[in-house]
């Protein structure tokens, strides 16, 4: 699981730049095992590194540090259309909406995995409140999954929660 609840450290752009990202994890979620409470996170400089820092980020509701880190990941790999992608919906959901939809229309769609690449637009749509386009980009990731893993992923991405109750989501 990415289930973090609580974070601190350094790593935004007011803190060490140029040092790694690295904190202290607080808290975690159910579904968390690998990691403990009081450890020592140290992320490596690299892209995917990066990208993963934010996402605890954002989950620890620290929204800056994660758009820092996903400013840093890009700089690793500026061509990754799921970071762009990831950076446009936390702009969006930090109130710079139009920095995030001038993110967005930078996203670029691969010639391979494109049932993750709609499965991504799905999170996209819905983690900025958008349910139509939620719906809409879930029913053709599902429709091309080969694998149960975007079930799962589905039923243990935190920025699906306010829509669990929902009778359309469910369906």
């Amino acid at each position: 699981g990415s289930e973090l609840h609580g974070y601190h450290g350094k790593g935004h752009a007011g803190g060490n730049g140029g040092h790694e990202a690295a904190g202290v994890i607080e808290s975690l979620g159910p579904g968390v095992s690998s990691l403990q409470v009081g450890q020592r996170v140290v992320l490596e400089d690299e892209a995917e590194a990066y990208t993963g820092f934010a996402i605890l980020a954002k989950n620890a509701g620290r929204m800056e540090d994660a758009i820092w880190a996903l400013r840093r990941s890009l700089e690793k790999n500026p061509e990754s259309w799921d970071t762009r992608l990831i950076l446009a919906g936390y702009l969006i959901r930090a109130g710079r909406e139009e920095e995030g939809w001038a993110m967005f229309k930078t996203v670029e769609k691969p010639r391979v995995n494109l049932d993750l690449f709609e499965t991504n637009l799905a999170w996209f749509y819905g983690s900025i409140g958008r349910k139509a386009e939620l719906l809409d980009y879930l029913g053709r990731a599902l429709e091309m999954a080969k694998t149960p893993h975007l079930l799962d992923y589905v039923r243990t991405e935190v920025d699906f929660d306010r829509y669990r109750e929902d009778a359309d989501f469910a369906a």
